[in-house]
């Protein structure tokens, strides 16, 4: 069985936290996983020649392939990663889940697990909202949310119980911590799990 770990991420830091949820899928026996990003609504070259992340976008995220809708119709499970924008989750994350509206009409993602992971460069940047307003998107589509609760000590010192978040990068160069990528490595397991136990989905066209 197959999970998408679907990504936006400017700084890179999302990406990693997308990373190591695909691990986490991956070291479920019998699932698989495949890490792709959604279009970006800035130009290439815009892309490129941003100050700060210009770098990272040649070198981590233009690689990674993009995703189109029907990819979240094949796909058994989700978990979304998305860099916080001013308390909510990126445009491009939105935009690409405003596509969406044909698996909506036709129920295609109807009880289809899916987990959320958000990043902000600030505390209290709006991180647990942008992950929030994630899971409200997904709910419209009728996935089914896997939270992470707090089954694992980890998340008494980072991450929440909605997901996978975390706090890097911006003027204070914030790093991410191992528990913020163990918690990422978590919450691909549980969503995998879920997955697993729930069995495969068919489209419903």
């Amino acid at each position: 069985m197959h999970i998408l770990v679907l990504v936006h991420s400017q700084g890179g830091n999302c990406l990693t936290l997308a990373e190591h949820a695909q691990r986490g899928v991956e070291s479920v026996p019998g699932m698989s996983a495949q890490l792709k990003r959604v279009p970006e609504l800035e130009t290439e070259e815009g892309l490129r020649a941003h100050p700060w992340t210009g770098h990272v976008y040649a070198e981590r995220i233009h690689p990674l392939p993009v995703a189109r809708i029907d990819d979240l119709a094949h796909a058994d499970g989700l978990i979304l990663g998305s860099g916080t924008r001013y308390g909510g989750m990126s445009a491009a994350m939105k935009a690409f889940l405003e596509k969406a509206s044909p698996l909506w009409r036709s129920n295609a993602l109807l009880g289809r697990p899916a987990g959320v992971m958000a990043v902000a460069s600030t505390p209290h940047g709006g991180v647990e909202q942008a992950a929030l307003g994630m899971m409200v998107q997904l709910m419209h589509l009728g996935m089914l949310m896997v939270p992470c609760g707090y089954a694992t000590p980890l998340l008494q010192r980072t991450g929440s119980p909605y997901g996978a978040m975390a706090i890097a990068g911006g003027a204070a160069g914030h790093a991410l911590s191992k528990d913020d990528l163990d918690v990422a490595h978590y919450l691909g397991q549980q969503v995998a799990e879920v997955t697993l136990r729930l069995g495969p989905k068919q489209l419903r066209a």
